[in-house]
């Protein structure tokens, strides 16, 4: 799969990408989830990776998928987007590798999720394997970007069961796909032109299903510019209101504005 995006090649202004983030481990006794929040003036990578709960060490290997993904980050120096796809794809399959391995010799089941989005100027590379979701808020419209790997969604995108049904499914936290969890890795990439104004949610399972599309559109207006610190408040606000809305899970969300 090769990503050819040839309009808008001009770069943004480092001070364009303004982003905020929050992390919390709700009612469960360990933090599983792991925050991607790097950028180099260039290339801007913000994810999320979420150890699958009930599997062993999930916090472990959340945090060695961000440390091997940032390490990559920062020892790049290429930044057109064919190349920065390649690298993605690459060290998709290396951590899954290495997770998947140490997983068969210690006899240990270890899985975890992860959501990536990766700008370069105008151009983004949207990438996940799991359930944490990527959203686009445009015009005061949520929009599902990433692929959401369970049995209860496989279930619901080929019309099995409805909306009702897959949000009272019994599998609908159980993966299809998730780093670790087999030999094999086939993580979903996507491709983007950003907007000015648009902006970007990767949200855990805590906070998205605990939160309303309506709700997120409320909390983050396209029709404003925020700082990092008002994008950190507001993404606090949604894992209070995910809590208080009964979130039995770690609640993890990172904003973005272009």
């Amino acid at each position: 799969m090769g990503l050819n995006i040839t309009l808008l090649e001009e770069t943004k202004p480092f001070f364009r990408i303004r982003f905020g983030s929050y992390t919390d481990k709700g009612k469960r006794g360990e933090n599983e989830d792991s925050l991607l929040l790097y950028h180099d003036n260039i290339l801007y990578s913000f994810g999320i990776a979420d150890g699958a709960g009930g599997h062993t060490f999930g916090k472990q290997v959340s945090e060695a998928t961000v440390r091997a993904l940032e390490a990559e980050l920062k020892n790049n120096n290429e930044y057109s987007i064919d190349y920065i796809y390649r690298l993605l794809q690459r060290k998709y399959e290396q951590i899954n590798d290495h997770i998947y391995s140490y997983s068969r010799s210690s006899g240990k089941v270890m899985v975890t999720t992860l959501s990536m989005i990766n700008i370069v100027g105008y151009r983004m590379i949207i990438s996940n394997v799991g359930d944490t979701k990527i959203f686009r808020i445009r015009d005061k419209k949520l929009t599902l970007l990433s692929k959401v790997h369970t049995v209860a969604w496989s279930q619901f995108e080929l019309g099995i069961i409805n909306e009702k049904q897959l949000n009272e499914h019994k599998q609908k936290h159980v993966l299809t796909k998730g780093i670790g969890g087999a030999e094999k890795i086939a993580p979903y990439f996507a491709k983007e032109l950003v907007e000015d104004h648009d902006i970007y949610l990767i949200c855990s399972d805590g906070v998205y299903n605990c939160l309303s599309e309506d709700k997120m559109i409320e909390l983050f207006s396209t029709e404003r510019t925020y700082t990092n610190q008002e994008l950190d408040e507001i993404c606090k606000k949604c894992v209070s209101i995910a809590f208080q809305n009964q979130a039995d899970d770690n609640m993890s969300i990172i904003a973005v504005q272009i």
